[in-house]
């Protein structure tokens, strides 16, 4: 009796909702039993027996230390359950891919909400987290910020943690604001409900389990900095406004089985270079990570430390060593787990650097993490890490199933609609599967999809402008297309999500097509972009439309293109003219880097986009094409994909957009021809440099050779050898005879 008690007084001490008869998520099934009753019955009654064995308890329990029952574990030796996901890109709903007649489903929240479910089934204390880049990828990021789909859906599913991505500030600081301050809306408390029996006809009131929002762990924004700044002070003060209203925090501690965990968030360098629309200043991120990882550590308010890192164990160019998490591993050692996100590989094998342990789980929602950690005096090592696929063979949960459908409605209704589209109507049929999305881009000659797109772009530019409209050249880089086409059905959510990144000036979701000018000159440039800055970052490969050159990757780097020509609306070929503007298309977000993507040559090359007087162009918000039915909104990217399927003959994608165009030609080989075939100024110098040693060489042999000559008594010839050789071909100076071993002797003298 007196255990009771005392347990009883615990339960009410760590929950106080119960001494002021109010309903949380966290409230006992039992007492909220109690509770439904005592509102059926006289309260009066019922609430005095409760403070009568409040009082018993507190009678019986004198003389003993009260404490919440994670208390008791303070220091405890245990192991540590960790469940990780990331950059999901709002991949909410399986993606079906169909080729040579099989059909495969992977991803979706429902079937990554099993397999977290899974895991909990056999570590029940397990936490989960994700780090970062939840949002933008598909249809759903089109109504991010009036519903926030991808973060309450997470809620749904159990998430106790995560942190911001570069495309969570891809929607700019008012989208990512509105994202915030609709999830902050999120969850829903644990309720009581009244199930009637017909049978037996009697009633019974169940527990509705509830659910909370997951919490949010800050970035390294430099919120100082960023409202000093009077270009963003006031976007950025309301994005502040938002992150408080939700509750972010540079850290969080979450407690399982008595092992307190701290998480914190950071983005690294590169993913805040790929979020230009951010509206924010941030920090450098490991001295960001420094000052959370020293308060953690001053406050002791952690056993362990957890950075959900949006920075990734592979550097652009491709060399491991030099990966920002490595990095900041080494630079932050207190770190015991670093999850990896933003480069978007899976490491099947943990890292280890010192005492931290870094992983990485990939992508678009194909894999689930579980790292296993066993706690010793030294630190955590770890037990095991398994990658868990999410592919056909996981049975999805029904409820998130079933609420990730539910918003299907609400995207046609906010956003396909005024594109005159719905979700999944169908535009048209695909016989032959375009490149997975995996490897599209990675070698350097055509994509057939690339070439789809590009003319997609000429197609609806020339249709919103109506006649006399003309593009010259329209440009789609690797970076910009978020997925593939398979065979089958090509639905208005498919084309959608080829080209999902971004948000307009309009503020609705996608990224609008942009006009402006290039010299001929220029182009050839760009085609020099695609192939040898490309070579280290696969993002800046580059696919056209009206452009048509040949390649050989033997060539000097930034010369490894030539015979640039442009292809004419009639199909004509003509050489381009160095000097002469020529009309360019392309999205916004590419015409704002295009300086940077040339920038990749370290300066040796230079793009300007310029208007058709050919000023510079400063402000592309100011070059949006309109869309032709409306010509207040914007002609979005995905939308001239969608409309160009849509227009197809007999509803099928063509032939011809199977096979390479010779859009690009691949020449590459070890000619001579081919080699220093059409030289610019890279390979013309680079040649100078190699002759002139050689040069240099060969002057000095020549030199010295004539010298010698000239010690050996020989007459004087233009390449230092005898004009002639008298008496027999003994050396001769002077008409004389001479001693070939005295010959030395005679230098001063003659």
């Amino acid at each position: 009796m007196l255990i009771f008690q005392l347990q009883a007084w615990r339960f009410l001490a760590i929950n106080p909702a119960l001494q002021y008869n109010k309903v949380s998520s966290y409230t006992y099934p039992a007492i909220l039993f109690c509770k439904e009753e005592m509102a059926e019955t006289k309260r009066r009654k019922s609430g005095i027996l409760i403070l009568i064995l409040v009082l018993l308890a507190s009678m019986c329990s004198v003389g003993f230390d009260v404490q919440p029952v994670y208390a008791e574990k303070d220091k405890a030796e245990g192991q540590v359950s960790l469940i990780l996901t990331a950059d999901m890109h709002a991949q909410v709903q399986p993606v079906a891919w169909t080729e040579n007649g099989e059909t495969t489903s992977t991803g979706g929240f429902a079937a990554v909400a099993a397999v977290i479910d899974q895991v909990r089934g056999e570590w029940p204390a397990s936490v989960v987290l994700d780090g970062g880049s939840f949002s933008m990828g598909s249809p759903y990021q089109t109504i991010e910020m009036n519903k926030a789909p991808e973060l309450t859906l997470m809620g749904q599913m159990g998430y106790d943690a995560f942190t911001f991505g570069d495309r969570e500030f891809g929607f700019g600081p008012v989208g990512l604001a509105s994202m915030l301050n609709n999830a902050s809306k999120g969850g829903k408390p644990s309720v009581l409900k009244r199930v009637t029996d017909v049978k037996t006809n009697s009633t019974k009131v169940v527990t509705k389990e509830g659910w909370e929002m997951p919490k949010a762990v800050g970035t390294n924004i430099d919120w100082r900095a960023t409202l000093e700044e009077e270009k963003y002070k006031d976007d950025a003060s309301g994005l502040q406004t938002a992150f408080n209203r939700y509750g972010v925090q540079d850290y969080v501690v979450l407690e399982r089985d008595g092992i307190r965990i701290a998480v914190f968030g950071l983005m690294g360098k590169d993913a805040i270079a790929s979020a230009p629309d951010s509206g924010v200043v941030f920090r450098d991120p490991v001295d960001y990570a420094k000052d959370v990882v020293g308060e953690i550590t001053r406050n002791e308010e952690a056993d362990m430390i957890v950075c959900l890192s949006h920075s990734g164990i592979q550097d652009p160019k491709g060399d491991g060593d030099a990966a920002e998490d490595i990095e900041l591993a080494k630079a932050i050692p207190e770190i015991d787990v670093i999850l990896s996100a933003h480069t978007h590989t899976a490491t099947e094998t943990p890292i280890t650097v010192g005492t931290t342990t870094i992983v990485s789980v990939g992508a678009d929602t194909l894999r689930v993490g579980h790292l296993v950690l066993d706690r010793t005096e030294d630190g955590y090592t770890v037990n095991t890490f398994e990658l868990l696929g999410v592919d056909d063979s996981v049975k999805p949960v029904k409820a998130i199933q079933k609420a990730a459908d539910a918003y299907k409605d609400d995207i046609t209704k906010s956003y396909f609609s005024k594109y005159g589209y719905k979700y999944d109507e169908v535009l048209a049929k695909n016989k032959t599967a375009f490149a997975p999305i995996g490897s599209f881009g990675a070698g350097p000659g055509e994509e057939t999809l690339g070439n789809l797109i590009a003319d997609a772009y000429s197609y609806a530019v020339r249709r919103a402008e109506g006649e006399g409209s003309s593009v010259d050249v329209t440009i789609v880089p690797r970076g910009a297309v978020s997925a593939s086409l398979g065979e089958g059905k090509i639905t208005a959510a498919d084309a959608y999500r080829v080209l999902s990144l971004g948000t307009g000036p309009d503020g609705k979701a996608g990224y609008p097509l942009v006009d402006f000018y290039l010299t001929g000159k220029e182009l050839k440039t760009l085609a020099d972009v695609d192939i040898s800055v490309a070579a280290d970052d696969p993002d800046n490969r580059l696919y056209f439309s009206g452009l048509v050159y040949s390649f050989n990757t033997h060539r000097m780097i930034y010369n490894r293109t030539m015979d640039h020509r442009l292809m004419t609306a009639d199909g004509q070929l003509v050489e381009l003219q160095n000097k002469k503007l020529y009309r360019v298309v392309t999205d916004l977000h590419t015409a704002e880097t295009l300086k940077q993507t040339a920038g990749g040559s370290s300066g040796m090359l230079s793009v300007v986009p310029k208007d058709d007087e050919g000023h510079t162009v400063i402000e592309f918000d100011r070059r949006i094409i309109k869309n032709g039915k409306k010509k207040s909104g914007e002609l979005k990217a995905w939308y001239a994909l969608a409309s160009y399927i849509d227009a197809f003959e007999d509803g099928v994608i063509p032939d011809v957009y199977h096979a390479t165009q010779d859009r690009k030609i691949d020449r590459t080989g070890l000619s001579p021809v081919q080699l220093l075939k059409q030289p610019n100024r890279f390979t013309i110098w680079l040649l100078f440099l190699i002759l002139l040693p050689i040069a240099l060489i060969v002057l000095i042999v020549i030199l010295f050779r004539r010298h010698r000559h000239v010690q050996r008594g020989y007459k004087r010839s233009m390449f230092g050898s005898a004009a002639f050789r008298p008496n027999g071909g003994k050396p001769v100076f002077k008409g004389r005879k001479v001693n070939r071993k005295k010959l030395h002797k005679w230098n001063g003298r003659y």
